[in-house]
């Protein structure tokens, strides 16, 4: 066998180290590139973790000032809820406390401002107040501090009024900050930006005097720090030779580009509906008729076109006064996108005030006032997202129960309930779907009151490790 030569063996382990080197060098930064793809601990996110519902152990509501004539504060602990029997504070009454019994209505003696009601323990889940008057007609619900929220039918002008009532209910100062919409869009008020409100304080802002002009406006409140409540009082009819009417204006919690607005007033000498767009798009609404046999569109129904950040009235007289509104009891605001939306009605010199009312799911209640200013209430109910039913209760300030009727429900239809006039508790009780509400009280005057979910559980957020 002949020897391989020494030089030709060299050049061929040179040429396998070249090859090794080179392919080291090629397929290492690959694999490591690979590897960091597939791997992305940039890219890493946790899982999303819904909150875990607990035992709510304490709940503040705030009641806003007292009307004029005779003004009355109760609460109730929903009884077919958790709320149990307990003491109530009070701070802005004579007394500092009230005993709760669920199902009855304990009456506070309110001072004739706003009035802060705070449970703790078994009185907590399910807490409801009202606040009313009926020399005129006048109630609102007891609500508790909400960091974002829409107020739509604002005036600022000698005619038609509105006063801003900010209460902090807790031991630290809050910052809120409000933007205010008209008809040539947003407007620069610097005295409602960053407005600090004082520990157990309340402030009061008269529109008329900070931005007076005689447009119809919107508001947009946020909560910068702490807790804030926030109640607006609407004033019609302060020219010389007229008495003068005002009502509580409840508020929308965001825009929506569907609204209902329930227990319309029937008759009465105007009815104005307010639309406010605070978004970037040109939005169009139109308004519907909600019926209990459908909702819908009648000849020339009236719709508005409504730039980015502007406001726009639409006057429903007409519309409402047709026979086929004869059996209509809400409208429907249907838009091409969000919009917040008020109605303004003034019944035989009365003002009344509608806003939309929040989709209902689980069981809620609302004090109402009773006595002789208190002629007839009923109980207003549309958008069922399923077929389903409603039981309407109310009962006495006792607890005692005056009547029970269970009505079935379902999508693009409505039903109006008649309850006495004596009830001090109207509870609703939806089944298998989600139902707006709202009840409308007439005798000396009007006043409408939208359902809202109850708070009856707490919402404690999750809470995992990650990466900075």
């Amino acid at each position: 066998m002949s020897e391989q030569p020494q030089g030709r063996v060299r050049r061929g382990s040179l040429r396998r180290r070249v090859d090794l080197t080179l392919v080291l060098a090629v397929v290492l930064p690959v694999v490591a590139a690979v590897a960091l793809v597939l791997t992305r601990p940039d890219g890493w996110t946790q899982k999303v973790q819904r909150p875990t519902a607990a035992t709510l152990t304490s709940q503040t509501l705030v009641c806003p000032s007292g009307m004029r004539g005779t003004d009355s504060v109760g609460v109730t602990g929903l009884r077919s809820g958790s709320g149990g029997s307990g003491s109530v504070t009070v701070t802005g009454a004579s007394g500092s406390s009230v005993r709760l019994a669920a199902g009855k209505v304990s009456d506070v003696r309110a001072r004739p401002g706003g009035v802060v009601l705070s449970a703790t323990g078994a009185s907590a889940p399910g807490l409801v107040a009202g606040r009313g008057s009926t020399g005129p007609l006048a109630a609102t619900d007891c609500a508790p501090p909400s960091a974002d929220q829409w107020f739509t039918g604002l005036g600022a002008g000698p005619a038609h009024n509105s006063t801003l009532e900010l209460t902090n209910p807790n031991d630290g100062s809050a910052v809120l900050d409000v933007e205010v919409l008209g008809r040539n869009g947003v407007a620069n008020v610097s005295r409602l930006r960053g407005i600090a409100v004082p520990g157990h304080a309340s402030r009061t802002f008269d529109l008329n005097k900070i931005i007076p002009r005689l447009d119809a406006l919107a508001i947009h409140t946020t909560v910068v720090r702490g807790q804030v409540a926030v109640a607006v009082r609407d004033r019609s009819g302060q020219l010389i030779g007229h008495s003068g009417s005002e009502e509580w204006l409840p508020p929308q919690a965001k825009p929506s580009s569907r609204s209902l607005l329930l227990g319309i007033p029937h008759g009465g000498e105007a009815h104005t509906l307010t639309v406010a767009n605070g978004g970037a798009d040109q939005v169009t609404a139109t308004v519907k008729l909600v019926t209990p046999d459908s909702v819908l569109a009648p000849a020339h129904a009236p719709s508005v076109s409504l730039p980015p950040g502007t406001v726009r009235t639409m006057d429903l007289q007409k519309i409402l006064d047709t026979k086929v509104a004869g059996t209509a009891f809400g409208i429907e605001v249907d838009a091409t996108g969000p919009v917040a939306v008020g109605l303004r009605s003034i019944v035989h010199g009365d003002l009344a005030i509608t806003s939309p009312g929040a989709s209902i799911s689980t069981p809620s209640a609302l004090v109402l006032p009773a006595g002789r200013g208190v002629a007839s209430k009923r109980v207003a109910i549309a958008g069922a997202t399923h077929v389903g039913a409603v039981t309407v209760v109310s009962r006495t300030a006792s607890g005692r129960v005056l009547a029970s009727k269970r009505v079935a429900v379902q999508p693009q239809q409505g039903t109006d309930v008649g309850i006495p006039a004596a009830a001090r508790v109207v509870e609703l009780r939806p089944e298998r779907t989600a139902v707006t509400a709202s009840v409308l009280l007439s005798g000396r005057g009007v006043a409408v009151v939208p359902f809202r979910a109850l708070v009856t559980q707490a919402r404690m957020p999750a809470v995992a490790p990650g990466l900075r």
